[in-house]
């Protein structure tokens, strides 16, 4: 602003009227991006690079909705209590697991005795020998705070190579939600677009 006052009042003028063009083409671009990957009114976390609508198909079963890539694998399951959805690169009914680029959500009810914040602590130490904490941080899923880990995975008894893992929780509706992204250390950026995709249009109703 203090700038602006230094200025010509015919270059300021002008320099105004720049700005909020630019300002409103930037916003008429991003809404009409976040239109065609987000269909609902939620807050994610920023999406590096997104897959194009057209290669996506759609999942809305349970209360719960995402946008996955078109060539991926869906599977429904129930484990234990827990309510699995597994979304793979592959198709692994062959055991095939040269490549285990996934992503799952896993729904279990919480335990009553426990809060929030120890529901998700319940999750963070529930991980297997071999697993490198590499950083912690939230985030805002469907306007959910979550809490968000990743690791550096080197478990030969689970995987035939050393993985990379995000993993998110967070607890909506006496729930706990646990999404895990996972792929091979060496390719996991590769393939991060997709996984956005996914975490960018998931609503929990």
């Amino acid at each position: 602003m203090g700038v602006l006052m230094k200025i010509s009042k015919k270059t300021s003028i002008f320099m105004i009227i720049l700005v909020l063009g630019v300002l409103i083409l930037s916003i008429l671009t991003y809404s009409q991006v976040y239109n065609l990957i987000n269909p609902g009114s939620s807050n994610h976390s920023s999406v590096s690079k997104l897959v194009n609508n057209a290669n996506t198909k759609s999942y809305s079963s349970n209360n719960i909705s995402f946008n996955y890539p078109a060539d991926w694998t869906l599977m429904t399951t129930n484990a234990g209590g827990s309510d699995i959805i597994t979304v793979s690169k592959n198709d692994f009914s062959n055991n095939n697991q040269d490549d285990i680029t996934m992503f799952e959500l896993t729904t279990l009810a919480k335990p009553f005795s426990l809060s929030d914040q120890q529901a998700i602590k319940m999750i963070q130490n529930s991980r297997s020998t071999g697993w490198k904490h590499i950083s912690n941080s939230t985030l805002t899923i469907d306007n959910n705070k979550a809490n968000e880990d990743l690791f550096i995975v080197n478990d030969s008894s689970n995987f035939t190579k050393i993985m990379k893992v995000q993993q998110i929780s967070f607890v909506k509706n006496e729930k706990i939600y646990t999404l895990i992204f996972q792929a091979p250390e060496n390719s996991f950026d590769s393939v991060k677009s997709y996984f956005d995709t996914i975490l960018n249009t998931i609503q929990i109703q």
